[in-house]
Parts: structure tokens; sequence; C-alpha cells
């Protein structure tokens, strides 16, 4: 079909934008066919002189719509692909029919919901991946483009809205510093010691805080290199979970857990039951919701430093940096695989459970877990990958996409780092870190925001991408030692320090006018 030129310029002018006005006029006849607008879809053309798919395209993608197919054949000639991506289509379109040997297998293995159904317009998406977009658009492209560009704002300017609010097409998503959680709006005390650890459930529906309920304990930053460790083992360590759904964040449980200084904990997939580890050189499981102990581990020769849960529910692993060692444990408490070597000092498992993050002196090093044909799990101590950090690595932290971890190292930064690409993300800096273990962590929606504790009694809040600093909350009274961010609640935090309080942050009250 032929077209008029056009009066509003040529097709070949490049916008303002930098786009040719011919692809604009293309992506916008699509979506107009694709909303059903056909009439104004053919008035555009008219008018713009600009057809959507070249003609021998726009024949071609019609005769695969209704099931044309010796037509459809015939023109992979007049769309002059290269001679490998010809013979990709003629196959996509044949292979299947030539496999069956009846008209019911034909229709159950190509998927054929009958000639009105989507399975003509799935064998367009194959087709697409071997004919130029320049040829024949892919589908829906408009808003493909609209979404992917309300993602990347998304990402790099994360709104703290409520997950029910639609982005809107007529505005830039914003960074909406009101929507940062910047009050300690409850102050919990129930430690009588430094709590070194916070951890909210999964659900958000309980908070885990653990201390050094005791005396003469000294937590140590280490040589550059060097392992972290304890001078002296303090004689108690406490657990206390608290009722989250309870405004008040009422507390369900004191555990007077280890005979040493609590690591961390770490609650089990279903949060029904929580691990700790310690000085004590044990970890132990706890039933979440009555605080009783379930089952004591004692493999471990030394203090244990971390521990980490499987997907499955089933397993966890813990580690002991003196003592160089990482357990694979299942929960009758068999020892089931043991990683020599390695000063581990912080754990994380891949939300996939594909592989596990150890953080041993300055480096980071990635090791495969498998499955036997029993699904019992396995550490492959032999294919393990690492990265190198300028500095002693205190913690880490893992995004809920397990794309992406935090760590905290001695030159008083928390780095950001692709997990996959073991490339550097981000930096951020301000907070003081010199002698203790602090922890940082994912927050906000998407994970777009990063927050830490610090030894100058503040909590500090980044923007995850571009590393902007937007808040220093004051309110301790002794180093920040952990934060966890509320998977329920898009603006709640919590942080624990050496002053023996956890503080949940949230937005402040509504004014009353």
């Amino acid at each position: 079909m032929s077209v008029p030129e056009s009066s509003n310029g040529s097709p070949t002018e490049l916008l303002a934008s930098g786009f040719r006005r011919a692809d604009v006029v293309r992506l916008v006849t699509q979506c107009l066919h694709s909303l059903g607008y056909e009439r104004a879809a053919s008035e555009l053309v008219n008018e713009s002189g600009v057809q959507c798919w070249p003609e021998p395209v726009s024949r071609f993608r019609a005769a695969l719509l209704h099931g044309e197919w010796g037509a459809a054949d015939a023109l992979i000639t007049n769309l002059h692909l290269p001679d490998p991506a010809s013979r990709r289509v003629r196959f996509l379109e044949l292979s299947t029919y030539l496999l069956c040997r009846s008209v019911e297998e034909l229709k159950a293995r190509s998927g054929w919901d009958g000639g009105g159904g989507a399975s003509r317009r799935l064998l367009l998406d194959e087709l697409q991946e071997h004919i130029p977009p320049s040829l024949l658009l892919p589908e829906n492209r408009l808003e493909t483009l609209l979404q992917q560009a309300v993602r990347w704002q998304t990402l790099h300017a994360p709104p703290l809205t409520p997950d029910d609010v639609s982005p809107s097409l007529f505005e830039d998503v914003s960074f909406r510093h009101d929507g940062l959680p910047r009050e300690a709006s409850l102050v919990l005390e129930g430690h009588a010691d430094e709590v070194w650890c916070v951890a909210f459930s999964h659900s958000g529906a309980a908070l885990a805080s653990a201390s050094r309920d005791g005396a003469a304990a000294c937590k140590c930053w280490p040589p550059r290199g060097a392992s972290l460790t304890c001078s002296r083992l303090v004689r108690t360590g406490a657990i206390v979970l608290w009722e989250a759904t309870n405004p008040q964040f009422a507390r369900r449980a004191l555990i007077p857990a280890h005979s040493g200084a609590i690591a961390t904990v770490a609650w089990s997939p279903d949060d029904t039951l929580l691990l700790s580890c310690a000085a004590d050189r044990t970890v132990k499981l706890w039933n979440a919701p009555a605080g009783d102990c379930a089952a004591t581990f004692r493999e471990h020769t030394e203090a244990v430093t971390a521990v980490v849960w499987l997907p499955s529910g089933a397993h966890f692993l813990s580690s002991s940096s003196a003592g160089k060692r990482v357990i694979l444990w299942d929960l009758g408490g068999n020892a089931l695989q043991s990683w020599h070597g390695p000063r581990v000092t912080d754990l994380a498992v891949a939300a996939d459970g594909a592989r596990l993050l150890a953080v041993s002196g300055c480096t980071v090093r990635s090791c495969p877990l498998t499955a036997g044909s029993d699904g019992t799990p396995r550490m492959v101590t032999e294919d393990v990958h690492s990265w190198d950090e300028t500095d002693a690595i205190s913690s880490l932290a893992i995004s809920r996409d397990s794309r992406a971890v935090l760590l905290n190292v001695g030159s008083q930064e928390v780095h950001a780092w692709d997990v996959d690409g073991r490339r550097r993300l981000g930096s951020y800096s301000g907070h003081r870190q010199g002698r203790f273990v602090i922890r940082s962590a994912f927050g906000g929606k998407h994970d777009g925001l990063v927050l830490s504790g610090s030894e100058d009694t503040q909590v500090y809040v980044w923007h995850r991408h571009s590393g902007a600093l937007l808040r220093k909350l004051p309110g301790h009274s002794c180093a920040v030692n952990s934060v966890s961010w509320s998977p329920a609640s898009p603006h709640l935090f919590a942080s624990a320090s050496d002053d023996h309080t956890v503080r949940i942050w949230g937005l402040p009250p509504p004014s009353v006018s």
C-alpha cells in the first residue's frame, strides 16, 4: 500500500530527543493497533507517510496470525534475512509439525488454542528473536519502553509509598524524603548489656534481638587481613523476642540463650524456628513462638561467628573463624559436611539456594551449593571463586533478589557488590567504623536504600544507587551495631546498640491541625 508524503516533516528527520521521526510514529501506530484503535492507526499512517511494518513484513505477520502457513513460508524470502536467520525461522515453523503423528498431537505439542487464541502470537514472539527489530517491531514495544522507564526511575529514586500506589505516566517518579523513617517511635528495653544483633522475621511479624548480657567482653577490629575475634568471652548471651504486630512491640520471650556472647541470629524460612550462634562454641535452635530450645549443636571447637539457613528450612550452615571451619547441618544435629581452611566471619546464602557467600578477612568467597539424588545439599568447595576488598570485612548483607551484597569494610565505608559480575556497584561513607563489628542492611521498596549503624551513635541511611546520604538519625547513646528493615512495612526498621536498647524507627505521627 502506498502512502502520501507527510506535511509534518520528513520521516528521516531527527527530533529534538535524537530519535527518528519515523521510529516514533511506528511505535505510536503499533500501540494504537494493540489498543484496538484501527481507524486512528490508519489515519496516522496516511498523515505521516510512515507504515508500522514494511510491506513484506506486514504480509508475513498477517499470514502467521491468520494461520496461512504456505503464504508465510513463501514470504520469508522477501524479508531478505541472512541465511542462518532465514533457516531458523523456517525451522521454528516446521519442526513441531514434523514430529507429530496426528492432528491431535500437533495441537497438543504446539499449545494450539484455536485460531483466535494466543499460540500464533507466541510463535510470532519466538520468530522475533531471528528477525531484526527494525523490520518486525517487538510486540507492545511502546508499553515495554514505558515499563522500563518507570522501573529505572523506581530503582534510582525509590518512592517510599504504599505498595498499592501505581506509578503515574504523567510525572517522574521522585524520591520523597518525608517518606523516610526518621523518628524513634519506640525504645525497647529488655537487655542488660550491649545488643549486637537485631533481625525481623521474614513476615515482619516478629523481631529478635541478641546481646552479650554479661560482663568482661570486648569486640575488637582486626588488623588488615586478619579475622574478627573477641579478646575475652562473656558469661551469658540473651535473646529477646518481640511481637512486631503489637504497636508497642510487646516482649514475647526473654531467653538466657548462651554462656557466651551471641554473634548473630537467623530466622527459618517459615519463621517458626530461630538459630543463634555464640562465643560458647555452640549453635542453638529455638522454637520461635515459645522461645524454648529445640536442639544444641556442638561440633565447633571455637567461637561460632555466623549462621545461615538454606531455603528448604531443613538444613543450615555455621562458621567458626578461629576454628577455620564451615559446617553444613541438618536439623537432627548431624554435621553433614565441613569446609576446612578459611577463617570465615560471616555467611549468606542466595535465595535459590545455589550459592554460599563467605567472608574471610578481605575476601568474599562464593561457593556453589548443589543437591544429591536424595536431596541432601552439598558445598562444592573445589569450585570456589572469590573477590577481594580494599580492607578487612566485618559483615555482609545480601539483597532480597540475591544479586547484590553489602560489605562493611575497615576503611569506614559500606560497599555494594554485584554478586555475579563480582564488581563494585556503589560506596557509602560518612559513618564511623573502626573497632566494632557493624552490620548494614538493604531497606525500602525494591531494596532502594542502604542502612548502617555507626560508632558515633547514629544510624545512616543512603540512596542505594546514587550513594547520596539521606539521613543521619541520632537517638542511641552508644555505638549502633546492627539494623534490620521490616519486610511488612516500607517505613519501619530497627536498630540495636551498645546502650542496651533496640529502637524502632518510623514516620512521625501526622500533625494535628
